[in-house]
């Protein structure tokens, strides 16, 4: 289970999706009530490594050239990875497995505690495979060109598009699970 966004300009979110098997779904998202709500503001606080990541100084040695910027952060163990394309639309997702959503879901973790909790769910945290996952945001990628080309589309505007949506949860089946 994974959530995952597309950030626009003005860092406005144009999409956004649960990504996971429909066994691990629950109430839509497979996310707790609780949990599903923080999501967007956990992603959207991950910006500024972002930035700082793709436009600031590279004194890590950093490739700016790569639009794939991979690991960039951790939310109480729980992986960040993000890819930028070069007109600076941003792809997120926020990386989870079925064993923390039961203990997130079941209350024998709160995220909200204290920093016990970060460490309770870094022993369970998923193992982010950059190689699928870097093929997973290639691809969207190529369906965020081909939207653009849509006559009726305004690069900014939210995609509602079920065609587009089917086709991402397609590639995360191939690449995620």
């Amino acid at each position: 289970m994974n959530y995952f966004v597309i950030v626009g300009p003005k860092d406005k979110f144009i999409y956004e999706t649960y990504l996971g098997n429909s066994k691990d779904t629950v109430g839509g998202s497979g996310f707790p009530p609780h949990i599903r709500d923080l999501l967007p503001f956990i992603l959207h606080s991950s910006l500024d490594l972002v930035y700082a990541n793709k436009w600031g100084k590279d004194s890590e040695g950093l490739d700016n050239s790569r639009c794939y910027l991979g690991l960039l952060d951790f939310f109480f163990g729980l992986p960040i990875t993000a890819y930028v394309t070069y007109s600076g639309i941003m792809f997120l997702m926020l990386h989870f497995n079925n064993q923390i959503l039961r203990k997130l879901d079941t209350g024998i973790i709160d995220p909200t505690s204290n920093s016990k909790t970060a460490k309770q769910l870094a022993a369970i945290a998923p193992r982010v495979k950059n190689g699928y996952v870097e093929v997973f945001y290639r691809e969207v990628h190529e369906l965020y060109i081909k939207t653009l080309m849509n006559p009726f589309y305004h690069m900014g505007d939210p995609i509602t598009s079920p065609l587009f949506s089917r086709k991402v949860h397609r590639l995360s089946k191939r690449y995620l699970h």
